[in-house]
């Protein structure tokens, strides 16, 4: 159970990255705790545009959440979300990050520079070297230029960055990771007696993962790296008692009898296919709930896992080719596949020809 502060700089948070709608587009999913995008229009009174625009740019950075169903009656899929709270601390920490590196990167800049003004605010300083070509005087009003003592400046900056990294040091050494390194999933996975060739693909996921959020870190979006990485190299350890694809399932229950954190077994439970939705899971498993990858750590080991062929890399074309000769072209499981290579290289801002994906997994 979030506390009250939480919630409240939540919506705080939404409304910086995403306006006044986004603000209350959170405050609406607080509220409901799990709601349709039209269920949220009517809590926040706000048109469905803005409410799915507002929740997408949620989802990609990691502050919301969703559930894919299907009317029993009409047959028709939905999305049911939820917020994020939990990984509100996360995304602060990241951004805390991001802004040091840039305040970094001004001090050297004014560290290594001259700068020299007209005194006018409403004009660029220049460098030495542009003042010389200046002649020392102000390219817009041709005011002579005087140097400038950015001693104050630089004092600030320093001062500003010294109290983010602390912030950033002291949660670092305050927190330890819940989820196993990828050393010790390796080890994991070889005490459960994964064969060399399950060792290596495992490895593939990883390093693919590992790839990928870098281009999400380049792109500003939160994403718990130790649980991505730990559900990557994790992903197939059901495979250690059966290759159908209730492997997923297993893996999951194996996990949770070795007590690792919830999270990290629901991203293995939620990895095969495209996602096995509530239907499927029930006529093929016997289970209720769907079983689809909803948070951004499980897309991103699922979608991983469609980029790998055994240890090597393949296009995800391929992947979807496979699917398609062994259940149908127009069979579910061949269209969420291609719902989630759209979706994941919408978030990775990349085009069809960058994607690379993988068998039936």
């Amino acid at each position: 159970m979030q506390s009250a502060e939480a919630y409240d700089h939540y919506v705080k948070v939404a409304g910086v990255v995403g306006g006044d709608d986004a603000a209350g587009v959170v405050s609406a999913l607080i509220a409901l705790k799990s709601a349709t995008d039209e269920q949220i229009a009517n809590h926040a009174n706000l048109r469905i545009p803005s409410v799915r625009r507002s929740l997408y740019k949620l989802l990609s950075l990691g502050l919301s959440r969703y559930e894919e169903k299907r009317d029993p009656e009409t047959q028709r899929t939905y999305y049911v979300w939820s917020p994020a709270v939990d990984q509100l601390e996360g995304y602060i920490m990241n951004m805390k990050r991001i802004i040091a590196g840039k305040i970094r990167t001004k001090l050297d800049h004014l560290r290594s520079h001259v700068f020299f003004h007209c005194d006018d605010p409403s004009h660029k300083k220049l460098t030495f070297e542009e003042a010389m070509e200046s002649f020392y005087r102000c390219p817009v009003c041709n005011k002579p230029l005087a140097q400038v003592d950015n001693t104050d400046l630089i004092k600030r900056l320093e001062e500003r960055l010294a109290l983010l990294e602390g912030d950033v040091k002291e949660e670092v050494a305050e927190r330890k990771s819940p989820y196993p390194s990828l050393e010790q999933a390796r080890e994991i996975l070889s005490s459960r007696g994964a064969s060399e060739q399950l060792l290596r693909h495992s490895e593939k996921v990883a390093e693919v993962v590992s790839r990928l959020l870098q281009r999400l870190k380049d792109r500003k979006i939160h994403v718990n790296v130790d649980l991505a990485l730990a559900g990557a190299m994790l992903h197939d350890i059901g495979r250690t008692k059966t290759h159908e694809a209730s492997h997923g399932i297993e893996g999951a229950k194996i996990l949770r009898e070795m007590k690792m954190p919830e999270d990290l077994a629901q991203v293995v439970e939620r990895h095969v296919g495209g996602g096995i939705g509530k239907g499927e899971a029930k006529k093929l498993f016997g289970l209720e709930g769907d079983l689809s990858p909803r948070t951004i750590e499980e897309r991103l080991v699922s979608y991983a896992d469609k980029l790998v062929a055994g240890p090597k890399d393949i296009p995800f074309s391929t992947t979807v080719k496979q699917y398609r000769k062994k259940f149908g072209r127009n069979h579910l499981s061949v269209k969420r596949l291609i719902r989630m290579e759209k979706d994941m290289r919408s978030l990775l801002k990349v085009g069809a020809a960058s994607s690379r994906g993988s068998k039936k997994k």
